[in-house]
């Protein structure tokens, strides 16, 4: 009996044991569970999406392309290989993966598959509610906006690998323009993303709107990676405000006032009312005031009244008001109107403001800064209207001084002695327009000589300019060759010749420099005067001499021997600041070779 019970036990056992199925190598739980967690018959909760399974797929073959998986989505463009920039701040919610790497080559692998191990748990995102997160990527006054990322914790060279980037506004009030953006790591390629997104270089963005409280974007991307690391996905979030959300509304009774932010001095400028019954019931009247400021005037004064008629419900009429702008600055036109309603009354108040300006041509004058007495002297005036505004009736104005003479003008210039005015009358110019007139002057009297000129249009303020010339004073010398009186030269005799300069005028004479020539019969011996000499074979100069007061003289002597007989020039050449020209002096000299050549010779008094 305890055989035969021991032989039904091993049946029995043997029995159960032939009952268990048969378990296919690679399998586990079912795909949507955790790994690790006991494999039920419940289906995977609400709102998630699988992202991984505890069925180890096979690394697949490393010589075809790899293809993403089939969700959908429409895969993106490749992206190059550029490093992403460094992170800042805090790092985010991430799950950062780290790769396997790929085993060493080595003999064939037998026939017979092994699975891979199974990867890592991974983070499921939350479903689309979700209470406010404990954190926030940015807020503003009252918005807040949160970032999380899921995604497997592992992943290998060359598998597609999703990841789920959770947005989120945790605030209290709705914000705008949500934008996300994540920089890509190296080596790491983007095949698709829902909602599509944004690639330039190596960020990739999505622009998300406005988000009303407790809103949930669920930004899906899938990446693969190239080779074995780190692949770090770091995105970061902007948003404004909703700010302030106001009605408007018309009032039951409105008026406007239109006007040219600008106008010129002296025009006409036009104001346009506009008056408009927003009333279900008809107006009257309307009663218009309007309070001019001190730079814009009308007939009846700084205070224009009109009665109008009435205004039918939902009417808008235009009234114009034409002023005269007669002076600069900023100025006011404001505006009061009174609607009498059989109620009562609607008042409206608006205003415009112009500036005036005051407007002007452009006067440029050029020509020489000095002159000389006697000399001419040539001036050009331009005249320019500004680009804003035509310029009627341009006349120009050019004043001679007294040290100056009138000489010419170009055409159309007029000169009237008796005010000493060149005029011309250049017509009307368009914006912009530029003319060139000339006139010539001759110098007359020494000194600083301004010429004023001035040009002006109808509505324009008058444009003045001026130039200055410097006139120098100018010495009247004279200069005079005294022949000496014992007549011809012998040949090796000696002679001295005397010049004086003299300065009758009433200007003094400055830098006087006198430079004496001899002939080729003659030799210079020396020289004498009130500067030194410098003495050369054919030629004595003298150096300058700083001043000569008026109605003074300098003398100068000159000692020249005789060398061969004959006729020669004997030639003086004088220098002066101020002078148009040097004043020369010449004498004919006569070298004669005769028997008494001895009496002559050294008989010459000496210089003095």
């Amino acid at each position: 009996m305890r055989q035969r019970s021991l032989l039904g036990a091993l049946l029995l056992l043997l029995g159960g044991l032939l009952a268990v199925p048969e378990q296919v190598p690679g399998q586990g739980a079912p795909a949507w569970a955790p790994s690790g967690a006991p494999a039920t018959s419940q289906p995977p909760p609400s709102g998630s999406r699988v992202i991984a399974s505890t069925r180890a797929p096979l690394l697949p073959s490393m010589d075809g392309p790899l293809r993403p998986p089939d969700d959908g989505l429409v895969p993106l463009a490749p992206l190059d290989r550029v490093a992403a920039p460094p992170p800042t701040g805090p790092k985010p919610p991430l799950q950062q993966a780290t790769y396997v790497p790929e085993p060493a080559k080595g003999p064939p692998p037998p026939k017979k598959t092994k699975a891979l191990p199974p990867p890592a748990p991974i983070k499921a995102p939350p479903p689309d509610v979700v209470p406010p997160a404990p954190t926030a990527a940015r807020s503003g006054s009252e918005g807040m906006l949160s970032l999380e990322v899921f995604g497997p914790a592992e992943a290998h060279p060359g598998q597609a690998m999703s990841c789920t980037i959770v947005v989120r506004n945790a605030g209290a009030t709705a914000i705008a323009g949500a934008h996300v953006e994540a920089p890509l790591a190296p080596g790491v390629r983007v095949l698709s993303s829902n909602p599509p997104a944004q690639v330039v270089g190596d960020l990739f963005s999505w622009q998300l709107g406005n988000l009303e409280v407790g809103a949930v974007r669920r930004l899906e991307i899938v990446l693969r990676p190239a080779d074995a690391g780190e692949v770090v996905l770091r995105p970061v979030g902007a948003f404004g405000i909703e700010g302030l959300r106001a009605r408007v509304v018309r009032p039951p009774f409105g008026a406007t006032v239109t006007a040219p932010e600008t106008a010129n001095a002296g025009g006409r400028l036009l104001f346009q009312v506009q008056l408009v019954n927003n009333r279900d019931v008809p107006a009257q009247k309307v009663v218009l005031r309007a309070l001019l400021s001190a730079g814009l005037q009308h007939p009846q004064g700084k205070e224009v009244e009109a009665e109008l008629t009435g205004l039918a419900p939902g009417e808008a009429r235009l009234v114009s008001l034409e002023v005269s702008a007669i002076a600069p600055g900023r100025q006011v036109n404001a505006v009061t109107a009174t609607a009498f309603y059989p109620d009562g009354e609607q008042k409206a108040q608006a205003q415009a403001v112009v500036q005036v300006v005051q407007r002007s041509l452009a006067l440029k004058l050029d020509g020489p800064r000095t002159g000389a007495i006697q000399g001419e002297i040539d001036v050009r005036l331009e005249v320019e209207c500004p680009r804003e505004a035509s310029a009627p009736d341009v006349r120009v104005g050019q004043y001679v001084p007294d040290g100056l003479d009138f000489v010419s003008a170009s055409s159309g210039g007029a000169f009237n002695p008796s005010n000493r005015v060149i005029s011309w009358a250049l017509g009307s110019f368009a914006p912009a327009q530029r003319q060139t007139v000339t006139f010539k002057v001759r110098g007359r009297s020494p000194g600083d000589w301004g010429l004023p000129a001035a040009a002006a249009a109808v509505g324009m303020a008058e444009a003045r300019a001026t130039h200055a010339v410097h006139l120098d004073a100018v010495p009247q010398l004279a200069l005079e060759l005294l022949n000496p009186a014992e007549g011809p030269i012998d040949v090796k005799g000696e002679a001295v010749y005397e010049l004086r300069v003299s300065n009758p005028g009433t200007v003094v004479a400055t830098g006087l420099t006198l430079v004496v020539s001899l002939p080729d019969g003659l030799e210079a011996v020396g020289g004498n005067g009130p500067t030194a000499a410098r003495v050369v074979p054919r030629q004595i100069a003298f150096d300058p001499l700083a001043e000569l007061a008026p109605n003074r003289d300098a003398v100068y002597k000159v000692r020249v021997r005789g060398l061969t007989a004959g006729p020669g020039r004997f030639r003086a050449l004088l220098q002066a600041n101020g002078l148009p020209q040097a004043l020369a002096q010449e004498v004919t000299v006569q070298v004669r070779a005769t028997g008494s050549s001895t009496a002559n010779s050294g008989q010459r008094p000496l210089l003095r």
